[in-house]
Parts: C-alpha cells; structure tokens; sequence
C-alpha cells in the first residue's frame, strides 16, 4: 500500500507541471504565424497579438491529451474524421478524435499527433489544419510550443 500511495504521488507531481503550462502554437511553416482562429471562425494561422493559448489537459489512462483553448473559454480541439479537419468545440466526449499527443522533436519543436502515425498538419491550400500520415521531414507538421505566463487569461 505505501508503495502505491508512493507512485501515485510521485504521478501527480510529473502531471501537473504539464497540465499547467499555457502555450501559443508557432508554425515552423510560417514562422512569423501562430495557430488561432480567423474572423469567419476557422481555425488557421494568425499574427501572434490573435493567437489563442492552450493547454495540455491530461484526458485519462492513455497518453493522449484534450488541448484546451483558454483564450476561447475552454473549449476544446476535435478532428472531423470523415474530413481530417482540425476544429474547436465545447462538447467534450473523450472519443480519440479529442485525444492528441504533443511529441517533443530536436531543436526544440514538436509535432502533435492522433492516433498511432498521424500528425496534425497546415494545408496551405485550405489555410487550415488537417491530420495526415506523419512524415518527419514536412515542416507544415512542426511546432514550436511558446510558453506564457500561467496567469491573467
């Protein structure tokens, strides 16, 4: 029993320094551009000053993770699976299409993933996000995580 109290504390601790980091999502793509909503509410690249702030929010035994949009009230990134395309929403089920996982890759960038080899990727032509299979050598699949202060959202 001391044991299992143990690894459960010692969890805690590991999780809840990635539950509360507040980040922006850079795009290594376009650098100058971060990941926010547009005017017309499509989810797509903006100037940083309209960049929403996420957050990692730990979605149960897996993983995986919701990615919590603070800057909207919370709702919540979602993959239309019929289209690949990435949205926000308020209705919070946990199916996998809610799940992500955000890998750390070299130099400081990451990739966010769904499911076993899929990456989350800007498609230029519909200036959205989409899932497709990941390939380590696009770029429209790279992010750089910047962090923000906890407070004041």
């Amino acid at each position: 029993m001391y044991i299992k109290n143990c690894i459960q504390k010692y969890m805690l601790l590991f999780i809840l320094p990635v539950v509360s980091e507040y980040f922006k999502l850079q795009s290594m793509a376009v650098p100058d551009f971060f990941v926010g909503e547009n005017q017309a509410k499509e989810l797509t690249l903006v100037e940083e000053q309209f960049a929403d702030v996420f957050m990692l929010e730990f979605a149960g035994l897996s993983r995986d993770d919701f990615i919590t949009v603070l800057t909207k009230h919370g709702v919540i990134w979602e993959l239309d699976e019929a289209m690949g395309r990435l949205y926000y929403t308020d209705f919070k089920h946990g199916g996998l299409n809610q799940r992500f996982k955000v890998v750390k890759r070299p130099f400081g960038l990451h990739k966010i993933m769904n499911g076993l080899n899929s990456c989350i990727t800007l498609d230029f032509k519909s200036e959205g996000f989409h899932k497709i299979t990941c390939d380590d050598h696009d770029l429209k699949q790279y992010f750089r995580l910047v962090q923000m202060p906890n407070r004041g959202l």
